[in-house]
């Protein structure tokens, strides 16, 4: 596991499900940060951004579906001993989604109880970055803890898709696997 605790949070880095067949020096990470009614995410993608292919902007930060189909950059997230849990797609264009599942890939329906985020993108040189605040207070009670997997899909110029998460546990990539939510945040107190 690739992930460390900070006073400021949790730093995760991400590693491709195999060797990437060029990996176009790729460097995937971000953090993670535990807020009341808060989960606040970054991603950092650092490496050849000219050989992603990036989905098209979105007019606004809305939902749409099957952003996964694309480069995207994901997190899931479940209480503690509950099989449900959540997963959150974030299209570097500026889409999004959240989903609800009962069970392991069982059950899905997007979650309306989070009916927008807030996200910022930025582009410098070689480092692509996105960070967003999901308001998770309508679904997960602060005094609960949480794991959580962070993972990305990258889709470059060859054709090629690789699929980042902190660790792969199983022979194929699966991001719903329950065990492969390594983080563990702790519940917060109320300020």
């Amino acid at each position: 596991m690739t992930e460390t605790q900070g006073r400021h949070g949790y730093h995760f880095q991400l590693r491709p499900f195999a060797p990437v067949r060029d990996s176009h020096g790729f460097c995937f990470g971000g953090s993670l940060h535990r807020l009341p009614g808060v989960l606040a995410i970054e991603y950092r993608l650092e490496g050849d951004l000219r050989s992603v292919v990036w989905p098209a902007p979105c007019a606004a930060i809305s939902r749409r579906h099957d952003l996964w189909r694309q480069t995207c950059f994901e997190i899931f997230f479940g209480i503690p001993g509950e099989s449900a849990y959540w997963e959150v797609n974030l299209g570097p264009g500026g889409c999004w989604n959240l989903y609800h599942f009962t069970d392991y890939r069982q059950g899905m329906h997007e979650d309306a109880s989070v009916d927008r985020l807030t996200c910022h993108m930025a582009r410098d040189g070689d480092t692509f970055s996105l960070a967003c605040r999901i308001n998770v207070k309508k679904i997960v009670p602060d005094c609960l803890g949480l794991e959580v997997g962070a993972a990305g899909v990258v889709f470059d110029t060859t054709g090629a898709v690789s699929y980042w998460a902190i660790d792969h546990l199983e022979a194929m990539p699966d991001f719903h696997i329950r065990k492969s939510f390594l983080i563990v945040l702790p519940g917060v107190a109320k300020k």
